[in-house]
């Protein structure tokens, strides 16, 4: 017997409200990706102005989990940006593999984009780091044009480590929504992170795209609202662009 095409279409409508097994709606996920999809092309428009060559930035993956999980997918000694969505008084991270930043720094110093085999081994100079921190604020710009909707203001830059995992920006049970990108650049291939509270996806349903769908996110754990303090850690302090780069300190990862 033929089912009724009403009925498939409702049957349609409610398994977009179930959970994937990330823990997320399986329509807030979709959404999450579409987003970040839109991310990636700024990206890749981005990195190819300022690395002046072809650069291929793909979506591989839009997870849900713990924030504590997601640091330790994160290698050491890393790339990490803590970001700041000032209206919404949230903060969110982008983490950038050093083996594809290498490649990135290498083309912008006027390389042929080659990465040095041990790069996790040693700190950026004061050149890189002064041009780490200027590909950091042009992508930062980007994600606030893409994700504008939810973080609803700028989006800045708040720290810059290697060590994330000593920032305790977040509590651990945090749950996360996080995209990874693969980035692809001189033949070289690495991988950057975005990743913020799913608690900001908890806004009206315009606020992704005009789903019709509640927005109700399965939490990892009950999430702290308030922001702890931030203990002292290795970081950059980004200079204002009308510094100059000898005023960079050397320190970790940024040198």
């Amino acid at each position: 017997m033929r089912k009724s095409p009403v009925k498939v279409a409702e049957k349609v409508r409610r398994s977009d409200l179930d959970y994937s097994s990330t823990g997320l709606p399986v329509w807030q996920l979709q959404r999450v990706r579409a987003i970040g999809e839109a991310t990636a092309r700024k990206f890749t428009t981005t990195l190819s102005s300022l690395c002046e060559e072809t650069v291929e930035t793909i979506v591989v993956e839009a997870a849900h989990l713990p924030y504590g999980a997601l640091l330790a997918q994160l290698g050491t000694p890393t790339f990490f940006c803590l970001l700041r969505a000032e209206a919404m008084r949230e903060r969110l991270m982008l983490d950038i593999q050093p083996a594809i930043l290498e490649v990135m720094l290498d083309r912008m110093l006027g390389g042929v984009g080659v990465a040095e085999k041990h790069l996790a081994r040693r700190t950026l100079t004061e050149i890189e780091a002064a041009l780490a921190a200027r590909l950091a604020r042009r992508l930062a710009k980007q994600l606030e044009q893409t994700w504008q909707k939810l973080i609803a203001g700028t989006l800045t830059i708040e720290q810059i480590t290697d060590e994330p995992r000593l920032l305790r920006a977040l509590p651990a049970d945090e749950a996360m929504a996080a995209i990874v990108f693969q980035t692809t650049l001189c033949n070289q291939v690495g991988e950057m992170r975005f990743a913020l509270p799913c608690r900001m996806l908890q806004q009206p349903p315009d606020s992704l795209s005009g789903s019709d769908a509640p927005c109700t996110a399965k939490p990892v754990a009950e999430a702290v609202v308030e922001l702890p303090l931030l203990p002292p850690v290795t970081m950059l302090v980004i200079p204002p662009a009308s510094q100059p780069v000898a005023g960079l300190q050397s320190a970790s990862i940024i040198a």
